[in-house]
């Protein structure tokens, strides 16, 4: 093989952007389609080789599509591109641009914050099995997909988010009671497009049945601050400023937040736990179809999914790894632990198309 380059960017570049934070009200459009893509500028800069590098079409180059932050994983992809002596190039699309991004360029890898957009890459062909036997090992069944489409290597939830200056944890009880009078104009929400809030309707559904949820999200949107956000981070921020009091996040992205604010007032709260439980919502890997390195895509799964890599993953990534005998970092011990829905993969990917009919149903945009 041929010797590993020794700048950052050449073991691993970090390529096109597909969807910036930003507010629903705001298109998006053109951040899904194939025209977007091409005039991106960063996609026609970040992705294109270095001019000192050699030639790309005389290096092994692995492709990976992520719905995880590059920066976030970059120490993990660097160390196993020079143990590889190969290339990484990184396509960083948001869950729900994801399968979309697949649909437009080559990809060889692809990892996911979300299970339920994998399978929709099933569905639409862009995904083949592989057989990881030894890297599902150490991943409880429960989890594991029974088609071996994908691997989850670490897990994170969606919980109330608070403003503990006005607020305790004590004061709210579930999601459905987010659906009560006294939360009217101080309920924040990201939008119905958000996979995570998709996957918590079906969770609701699968709990409560399809009319009391009906009542729940009705009441949500009469309780709302201000229009659905388009990402976590706004609505936290939003929280912070005082626009709302309470709102539905991410535990990911709550810890990241909480790192770089350390004076912020908001608290996460785990709710839910006489009711049916929060979501465990699946980080995973997979393997595109069109892969042109499936060995070499199979190696870095495997990888991945090892004790060591797996710890560190969901460090770098403010998870909590998949496999019980590994632990999570101090910064999400600190947050502490809730109850769990007992829902699995595979009851959640069915319940999704009937929550997605419900919350447009109800005018959950």
């Amino acid at each position: 093989m041929l010797k590993f380059a020794r700048s950052w960017y050449g073991s691993l570049l970090i390529g096109t952007v597909l969807a910036l934070a930003g507010c629903s009200h705001e298109p998006a459009a053109t951040a899904t389609d194939t025209a977007g893509l091409e005039a991106n500028p960063s996609a026609s800069t970040a992705s294109a080789p270095d001019s000192n590098m050699p030639p790309a079409d005389v290096r092994t180059v692995l492709h990976v599509f992520s719905s995880i932050e590059p920066a976030s994983i970059r120490p993990l992809l660097q160390d196993f591109a020079k143990q590889h002596d190969v290339d990484i190039r990184v396509v960083y699309a948001a869950p729900k641009y994801l399968v979309t991004a697949l649909t437009n360029q080559p990809a060889d890898v692809v990892l996911s914050s979300d299970t339920a957009v994998l399978q929709q890459a099933v569905e639409a062909a862009l995904l083949q099995p592989f057989d990881a036997e030894q890297a599902a090992a150490s991943v409880p069944d429960t989890y594991l997909d029974p088609d071996g489409n994908w691997l989850p290597l670490s897990y994170h939830t969606r919980a109330a988010v608070y403003d503990s200056r006005l607020l305790k944890a004590a004061d709210i009880g579930s999601f459905a009671s987010l659906a009560a009078p006294k939360w009217a104009n101080k309920l924040c929400l990201t939008s119905a497009q958000d996979p995570a809030n998709q996957a918590l309707v079906a969770q609701l559904i699968h709990d409560m049945g399809e009319t009391k949820t009906r009542t729940v999200l009705q009441g949500w949107l009469s309780n709302l601050a201000r229009p659905p956000f388009g990402d976590d981070d706004a609505l936290l921020a939003a929280i912070a400023r005082g626009e709302c009091q309470v709102g539905l996040a991410d535990s990911q992205r709550f810890a990241r937040m909480s790192a770089q604010n350390a004076n912020s007032p908001l608290a996460l709260a785990w709710i839910n736990a006489s009711s049916g439980g929060v979501p465990k919502r699946l980080t995973a890997i997979a393997m595109a179809r069109a892969s042109h390195q499936p060995e070499l895509a199979l190696q870095l799964i495997e990888w991945l999914a090892a004790p060591d890599q797996q710890s560190l993953f969901a460090s770098l990534t403010d998870t909590y790894p998949i496999n019980p005998q590994a632990e999570a970092s101090v910064r999400l011990k600190a947050l502490g632990d809730g109850v769990y829905s007992p829902m699995t993969p595979e009851q959640l990917h069915t319940g999704l198309a009937n929550a997605k009919m419900l919350m447009d149903e109800v005018g959950y945009r």
